[in-house]
């Protein structure tokens, strides 16, 4: 299995490293077009909203496994529930999760009182095309 961690403060700057950081994994693993752009984006809007709801540190962790999808997983230390806002054209902000939906397989949220963590899997060209871990 492939994995790689990233740790940074919860702040609106760490949010193009999380990009950067991203980009730069999946290339070393060989992965590339839809899949690297779907989880830029998806990393981007978890590691925004972290940043936006979060306390003090995020941190990104990516793994691949031989027979599994891709897993991108980012834990907040956040006290504050991140909400889905309606799509309304008004609305600036609180579509990021619904974006994230969108473009994952699967997507899990666990909320705890010092921390939240969305577990997400991103289907990869060739790979498995259910699961096991998420669901």
């Amino acid at each position: 299995m492939l994995l790689s961690f990233l740790h940074l403060p919860a702040v609106a700057a760490s949010v193009p490293r999380t990009r950067r950081f991203t980009r730069s994994v999946l290339e070393n693993w060989g992965l590339q077009g839809e899949v690297m752009d779907n989880t830029e984006i998806i990393v981007s809007e978890l590691a925004g909203n972290a940043a936006l709801h979060g306390r003090s540190e995020l941190t990104v962790r990516l793994a691949l496994g031989r027979l599994s999808p891709l897993h991108v997983t980012v834990i907040d230390s956040g006290d504050r529930d991140c909400r889905c806002q309606p799509d309304r054209d008004d609305v600036e902000h609180g579509r990021g999760l619904l974006l994230v939906h969108g473009l994952a397989q699967h997507v899990l949220v666990t909320h705890q009182p010092s921390w939240h963590r969305v577990r997400v899997c991103v289907t990869v060209t060739d790979g498995p095309s259910q699961c096991r871990a998420c669901g």
